[in-house]
């Protein structure tokens, strides 16, 4: 009868007729067999396409069940008897040597990101809302890759001590593991009442990020995603920054840190960084260089030193606008004087 001695749970067996019995621990598939058939085994060689995976023992008297093999960026599928994978192995008792062979398909690992600009996706705990974010995979052949609802809860990005995500989430996931749909998740049960989730989405093979406000899958580079974790911080340490320019909340020795992080990034990820447009509607680090740009014209260089090397706006043009109506208003009235000009100029040329 099988056991499993890495459970920690312990069976007895009791044994009512003297004899010799065999007991076999299979590595492997964590399990002990214990039988008192006279035992001898069969020999079991695999391969992957024409190279030699390995040998081993099967024990006769039990059903014979191969463990799965693996490899980077495949998916391991089943063995097979023969080479051309068309005969599927069934585990059963051996009668005789074999030979199996793995078949693979094609499946790349995923470093799965997920953007939550407006924070949706969260658990109200007695008016306190807790931000955390479950992938929950799923394949056609109904096998739950990331584990049973909710799946694996997403990482937020941690750094200098803190752990606020500004909606942005991640898992890294190997390609034995890739689901082909997946399910941004609150971690609820789809049947309780605080349960929060976007409908089930297929994965793309060649995109990485969902965005939950615009419902569409894109891109996230390593390059980008690097320097996203840096606004994370940015935005973070800069948090309380004053948007009416009244008050200077951001220390001098805050803004060196701030420095000395951005020099240790990679160049690719400052030339991101630098060249990356400042907007409040656009991501994360568009969002953290328009406070950037911000704080540099409001309090000027020479207290906040531009250690990015932003090429910044002329002075008086606002950096940062929490909407386009005082942009419209500057333009109406330059506009307005535009066209008194040339009334005055045109009537001017009367006399």
């Amino acid at each position: 009868m099988p056991g499993d001695p890495s459970s920690g749970y312990h069976e007895s067996f009791h044994v009512n007729t003297a004899g010799n019995y065999m007991v076999v621990y299979d590595l492997k598939m964590q399990k002990i067999y214990f039988h008192n058939a006279g035992t001898t085994y069969h020999k079991v060689t695999k391969y992957y396409g024409e190279l030699l995976i390995e040998e081993e023992a099967a024990f006769t008297g039990l059903n014979y069940t191969s463990a799965p093999f693996y490899q980077p960026e495949k998916k391991f599928v089943g063995w097979y008897e023969d080479a051309l994978l068309e005969t599927a192995y069934v585990p059963k008792d051996l009668t005789s040597d074999i030979t199996l062979y793995a078949k693979f398909v094609d499946s790349p690992s995923v470093n799965l990101r997920f953007y939550d600009r407006n924070l949706d996706i969260k658990v109200d705990n007695g008016g306190f809302n807790e931000y955390v974010v479950f992938a929950y995979g799923k394949n056609t052949d109904g096998t739950e890759p990331l584990g049973g609802w909710p799946g694996r809860m997403m990482q937020k990005v941690v750094d200098m001590g803190h752990e606020l995500s500004y909606g942005y989430y991640a898992l890294n996931i190997s390609g034995q593991d890739r689901p082909e749909k997946v399910t941004f998740n609150n971690g609820c049960q789809p049947f309780e009442p605080e349960h929060v989730s976007t409908p089930e989405l297929v994965l793309p093979a060649d995109k990485n990020l969902y965005e939950h406000d615009v419902a569409a899958w894109s891109v996230m580079t390593p390059v980008h995603d690097a320097a996203t974790s840096y606004a994370i911080n940015f935005l973070y340490e800069t948090r309380n920054c004053d948007a009416t320019g009244a008050v200077n909340n951001i220390s001098s020795h805050k803004w060196e840190e701030l420095g000395n992080l951005f020099n240790e990034l990679a160049p690719d990820v400052q030339a991101d960084l630098k060249n990356a447009t400042a907007t409040l509607s656009g991501d994360l680090v568009s969002q953290a260089m328009a406070r950037y740009v911000y704080i540099l014209q409001k309090y000027g260089t020479v207290t906040f030193t531009n250690f990015i090397d932003r090429t910044l706006p002329p002075s008086g043009i606002p950096a940062v606008r929490g909407d386009n109506k005082q942009n419209f208003y500057v333009l109406g009235i330059m506009a307005f004087i535009a066209v008194a000009g040339f009334f005055f100029l045109n009537r001017k040329r009367r006399y």
